[in-house]
């Protein structure tokens, strides 16, 4: 008999598990609006010891979380170093000067159109998106020069 009981609350913790996990996968995630960036939050639900425990999100980013990791800074442009791929930044952002390209970077303007490096000017406000890679340098997946 004790033993029945502890199968059907075990089952019964299982299907739970599942019902929040589908309920989870279905549900929008809201977005973020700061600073003109759109970011996406969903919360974590972590399980200990028959309890669930929302955790909270990550908020490492300087203006937005973006991906797990990334963040968005926005700045203004001192120079562009093109042989380096690498835009360096009049004001350090959280500690971060450089903003350094690698082969998948994505360049917009204004219009959101997709443009190269050297089209970028000292002056231009940017908002670039990626993995800090070092103490002063992001390593951008994307860069928009903003109105």
């Amino acid at each position: 008999m004790m033993r029945n009981q502890a199968m059907h609350t075990k089952i019964g913790f299982v299907l739970l598990l599942l019902a929040l996990t589908a309920a989870c996968q279905r549900a929008e995630p809201a977005p973020a609006q700061q600073a003109g960036l759109r970011a996406t939050i969903s919360p974590v639900i972590t399980v200990t010891s028959m309890r669930l425990t929302p955790s909270p999100p990550d908020t490492t980013a300087t203006v937005a979380t973006v991906n797990k990791g990334a963040i968005a800074i926005i700045g203004t442009v001192q120079d562009v170093m093109i042989s380096a791929q690498v835009i360096v930044l009049k004001t350090p952002i959280q500690g971060i000067q450089y903003v350094a390209l690698h082969a998948g970077t994505v360049i917009r303007s204004r219009e959101g159109q997709p443009i190269d490096l050297q089209d970028l000017q000292p002056g231009d406000r940017i908002q670039a998106i990626g993995q800090p890679s070092s103490a002063d340098t992001l390593l951008a997946d994307e860069v928009h020069i903003l109105p």
